[in-house]
């Protein structure tokens, strides 16, 4: 972007520049996320539909030479449809910015440079975080263990949580009441601003409120979600790997085929507790287990487990320039990928050609009227853009891929 700055040479920055980035980013927004297949064939209309098959065909059996012969049958199939989720991204630019733009491109660009920067990395890992999810797919970032009311100015409350480490200074937060049915924002407790992060305490600071709110918040229940977000992400791994919920509109305390594999480690992660939940996916279903996602903790946990066995774990490459450890299981090269966002103590067998982030396209600009820019309706001189991809993380065979639980971290 050079000479002088205006919105249509923004514009044309988002769609010839920045595009491609998002696009990345959402793609590639971590390991687990590069070895997803992305694909719009189970696309119609704004919903996601395929045929999940269950049971066995009925046609097969041992007869005399002059008896009946089997039944034919083909197996049960589950038409499953359900609508895709809405993933965006929402840049602003204001009146101000562009007429110094035009007296001072060099300092705009650097400016328009850093936000855009900054836009795609924390895209990237709102995303990343999406992908391991909730176990009930509510967006659950965090539970609320302990909270502290200060007068100010301006109000706050500190919030103690179970798990500070994904929160960041300016994110916009909701507190989730957990005793409401269905749950819902607490009242007087939406688009909270973090203002400080203690990773070291799990402790937050959020500004935002107008009168002290603290008496309502049940502790060890209430929760923080995004601003906006609640029951709105795409559906993460947790919830794929909890038993007997509701994913993707079929109740699968009924259609229990539907489930996954789980296997209980109950302690140190051994290379034969390993094998033997990989192989119950194998007896199952024959599948083959080709990734393992997990924490960095279970991860050096495995690694201390081959090390003391002299054993020497390989690097692979993964799509999206990545490079991960690799662990051979019957003949198949397993990626070994550690997870910031994966649950603790828990590590997910995936077969990823039982998976796919089905989308209508890959992400792209509102601009429909014929403008990405997009004048704001709240009376001040500003513009925004917004970059949208309607999309959901699939799987079609959950009892294909297997979830290991209980596994001591170091």
């Amino acid at each position: 972007m050079s000479g002088t700055a205006t919105l249509a040479t923004v514009e044309a920055s988002l769609k010839t520049y920045y595009l491609p980035g998002l696009r990345w980013q959402a793609d590639y927004a971590s390991e687990l996320a590069a070895i997803i297949e992305k694909t719009d064939k189970y696309i119609e209309s704004d919903k996601v539909k395929f045929a999940a098959g269950y049971g066995a065909t009925a046609g097969i059996g041992a007869r005399s030479a002059t008896g009946t012969l089997p039944t034919p049958g083909e197996r049960k199939v589950k038409q499953i449809e359900f609508e895709t989720k809405n993933l965006f991204v929402s840049i602003a630019i204001n009146d101000k910015l562009i007429i110094t733009a035009q007296n001072d491109a060099r300092s705009f660009v650097n400016w328009w440079t850093d936000y855009m920067t900054h836009v795609e990395q924390d895209f990237r890992k709102d995303v990343a975080r999406q992908y391991h999810g909730a176990t009930d797919g509510s967006g659950k970032i965090a539970t609320i263990t302990a909270v502290t009311y200060a007068a100010g100015p301006p109000k706050t409350l500190t919030l103690t949580v179970n798990n500070a480490v994904f929160f960041e200074v300016g994110m916009l937060l909701d507190i989730i009441d957990a005793s409401a049915t269905p749950d819902a924002v607490l009242s007087g407790a939406s688009g909270l601003e973090i203002t400080a992060v203690d990773e070291e305490n799990n402790q937050i600071v959020v500004s935002g409120i107008a009168s002290d709110i603290s008496g309502t918040i049940e502790l060890s229940a209430d929760y923080l979600v995004r601003s906006g977000n609640l029951n709105y992400e795409i559906t993460g791994l947790a919830k794929v790997f909890t038993s007997d919920n509701t994913l993707y509109d079929l109740d699968r305390s009924v259609y229990k085929w539907f489930n996954p594999t789980t296997y209980n480690v109950g302690g140190e992660i051994t290379e034969i507790k390993f094998q033997a939940a990989l192989d119950k996916c194998v007896h199952k279903t024959n599948s083959r287990i080709n990734a393992l996602v997990t924490t960095d903790g279970v991860m050096r946990a495995f690694q201390a487990h081959m090390d003391a066995k002299k054993t020497i774990i390989e690097p692979m490459q993964l799509a999206g320039g990545y490079k991960v450890l690799s662990y051979i299981f019957r003949g198949t090269n397993l990626a070994l990928i550690s997870d910031i966002f994966c649950a603790s103590g828990t590590a997910y067998g995936l077969n990823t050609e039982t998976w796919a982030r089905c989308r209508q396209a890959p992400l792209d600009w509102v601009d429909r009227d014929g403008s990405i820019w997009h004048r704001s309706s709240d009376d001040t001189p500003t513009w925004k853009a917004w970059g949208r991809e309607y999309c959901e993380l699939v799987c079609f065979q959950p009892r294909a891929n297997v979830k290991l639980y209980g596994i001591t971290e170091h």
